[in-house]
């Protein structure tokens, strides 16, 4: 009998043995379970192992990859006979496959696998340099980094202007840095750089200035000038980014910060040697170097001298133009008077200020008209390129010096319109966006006629297309689709055409229920009747008028005009609610336009009926200034005038 027990409970052991081994992963008494966590969350995965024989070990797999404790953020540790994997701060590299495999000497069972899915957040964007500058022609490098994984989306837009052309950018990484190639001043901007992802986004901007690479507008040249007298030496340099001028006097340095006895550096960084009291010459050499490329070498003038004679009569003064405008294809004569020392004549000549050659007078557009201790520069047909310093240069027995002109030649108004500045998002509402901005400096004779805005939804990528008044700084934007992203442009339109396209990205429209009207009865304005009439005409305007709608309805009006040959209607600012007409100035004449009204309120808004108008036509002038010469006994001659502004209305003259 106790041989029989003794074999029953044998039996018992070794069946009991091989089913804890055998069977383990059958007998997990807690697998770890699916779960789905956002990125940076501490999260931990429990797994309860199978009683067994002798006790099985634990380890963590991911995506069939043994995890290695502290790998990563991860630690793995044991709790009262359970094993935990925690996760520090969730990554996106963490997501994934996971199991848990237990193991001992008679085999390894793996639990049921638990997928961890990773909530990715909204975009984290940021740049190492928020302003990048360079020289024209250089390679800009523009960063867009996301602080983790999985990159977002990456679209890259220039908040005012247009983006460089697509043959000069480059993108890296996902589009988190963007590549300007052969810079121009025209890339000078900010740029938005807008990451996107399920979760949201996030818009970050980065400045981009281009200068021109920094040259001497105007070095320093010879001087002769006798003992105790004053040498003053002029040195200008144009582009770049602040260059700092610096002086060699005899090898001895000289700045503004650093000046001694009688030599000293004005605040125009002229270099002035006063009561000079050493024969013979002395050396002068002008340096500069720029901010943006303060590690390399300086930029050095040639070297000139400063010649001391014991000469007791003053050097001559040479009286010119200091400052001179003028406008391309005209012509411009530049003046040089020299005042010597009694009885003496000056040998006087021109050279360019910026590198001392003398002015090229081969081509016979380029003159020097001669005097006695003067000389006249003439140059015929102006170009731009012609802008710069012009020195005179004057020598006698009792000295050599030279004054510069500085000449600013100013482009034809043949120009568009600059880009307008400081355009802003100044209110929205769930169907409007209103818009501001600064009206853009332009040439009298060259006034903005309107703008044209186009507001284009990046969800259905329906675009609409209005335009304001020339006069308008700001405008409203109706019938938008409610809780709707857009991107606008905006350019300013003169009589030569369109301007640069001035972008504000990415505005977003309120959503609709966002805010309800506190009567609990919308607004729509179906029952206004605008009762739009025409009132005094001229040659060129038209009086526009309509019925008045309670202020406390609307927010103002719009009166939009087009002629009647065109489909884009130019619309006025809006007009405040107490009034109720308008006058359309700068129309053409015996031109028909249709014209309507609207009113508007912050959601809706409504039109009149479409009403029609035509401007008077122009009478044909009158000649002025008559006047009549006796020929012979039968004929006579008839002189007249007529105005310039009137010429394009004259077909024919009938003298009777």
């Amino acid at each position: 009998m106790n041989n029989y027990i003794k074999l029953l409970i044998f039996i018992s052991f070794v069946l009991t043995k091989g089913q804890d081994t055998d069977n383990i992963s059958n007998r997990f008494r807690y697998s770890p379970q699916n779960a789905t966590v956002e990125m940076h969350k501490i999260h931990i995965m429990k797994c309860r192992p199978p009683n067994s024989y002798p006790n099985a070990t634990i380890e963590w797999y991911h995506n069939d990859v043994l995890v290695q404790p502290k790998q990563y953020q991860i630690d793995i540790f044991d709790l009262n006979g359970d094993s935990h994997i925690q996760f520090g701060r969730i990554t996106w590299e963490e997501r994934g496959k996971y199991t848990c495999h237990a193991s001992n000497s008679e085999g390894t069972k793996k639990s049921e696998p638990a997928y961890l899915t990773v909530k990715v957040i909204k975009p984290d964007l940021y740049s190492h340099w928020t302003t990048v500058e360079a020289y024209v022609g250089k390679t800009l490098q523009l960063q867009c980094f996301n602080k983790f994984k999985p990159e977002p989306d990456r679209t890259w837009m220039k908040r005012e202007g247009d983006m460089p052309e697509s043959s000069r950018i480059g993108y890296q990484y996902d589009k988190s840095v963007m590549i300007i190639n052969g810079a121009k001043i025209s890339d000078s901007g900010e740029y938005v750089c807008t990451g996107e992802n399920e979760a949201g986004k996030q818009s970050i901007i980065v400045k981009v200035i281009v200068y021109e690479k920094p040259t001497f507008l105007i070095q320093p040249t010879d001087m002769t000038i006798g003992r105790g007298q004053t040498a003053t030496f002029q040195c200008q340099v144009k582009g770049g980014k602040s260059p700092t001028i610096e002086w060699f006097y005899n090898t001895k340095a000289y700045s503004q910060k650093f000046q001694s006895g009688n030599v000293i550096v004005t605040k125009d960084n002229d270099l002035v040697i006063s009561n000079v009291d050493t024969f013979g010459q002395q050396s002068v050499v002008c340096t500069y170097r720029d901010s943006i490329s303060r590690n390399q070498d300086k930029k050095f003038s040639p070297k000139v001298f400063l010649k001391v004679t014991s000469s007791v009569n003053p050097p001559p003064s040479v009286q010119v133009l200091t400052e001179v405008k003028k406008t391309e294809k005209s012509d411009l004569t530049l003046p040089c008077v020299v005042r010597t020392s009694a009885g003496e004549q000056a040998s006087i000549k021109w050279l360019t200020a910026s590198d001392n050659r003398e002015v090229d007078t081969g081509a016979n557009t380029v003159w020097i008209t001669a005097g006695i201790n003067s000389a006249n520069l003439t140059i015929q047909g102006l170009l731009t390129s012609d802008s710069g310093g012009y020195r005179c240069v004057a020598e006698t027995p009792s000295g050599t010096i030279s004054n510069i002109t500085m000449l600013q030649v100013n482009a034809l108004l043949s120009e568009k319109p600059p880009k307008i500045t400081n355009l802003n998002s100044v209110g929205t509402s769930a169907t409007s966006i209103t818009l501001s901005w600064d009206r853009p400096k332009t040439a009298i004779l060259l006034p903005i006629t309107s703008y044209f805005l186009k507001v284009k939804n990046t969800g259905t990528l329906e675009t609409v297309e209005r335009f304001a008044a020339g006069s308008a700084t700001k405008y409203v934007v109706q019938s938008l689709e409610p809780d709707s992203t857009y991107l606008i442009t905006i350019n300013a339109i003169n009589k030569v055409g369109n301007g640069v396209a001035a972008n504000f990205p990415f505005t977003d429209t309120l959503d609709a229920n966002v805010t309800p009207d506190p009567s609990g009865a919308e607004d729509k304005l179906e029952d206004v009747n605008l009762g739009i009439s025409l009132g005094t005409v001229t040659t060129s305007t038209i009086e526009v008028r309509w019925n008045k709608v309670s202020a406390n309805r609307i927010t103002g009006y719009i009166v939009m005009h087009r002629e009647v040959s065109k489909s884009a209607f130019i619309e006025s600012e809006e007009i405040t609610p107490t009034k109720t007409s308008l006058v359309l100035y700068g129309l053409k004449a015996n031109t028909e336009y249709a014209i309507k009204v609207k009113a508007v309120s912050s959601k809706h808004q409504k039109e009149s009926s479409l009403k029609t108008g035509k401007t008077l036509n122009r009478l044909p002038p009158v000649a002025k200034k008559v006047y009549i010469e006796k020929y012979s006994a039968s004929d006579m001659i008839v002189f007249w005038k007529i105005s310039s502004e009137d010429l394009d209305l004259v077909d024919t003259v009938e003298v009777c």
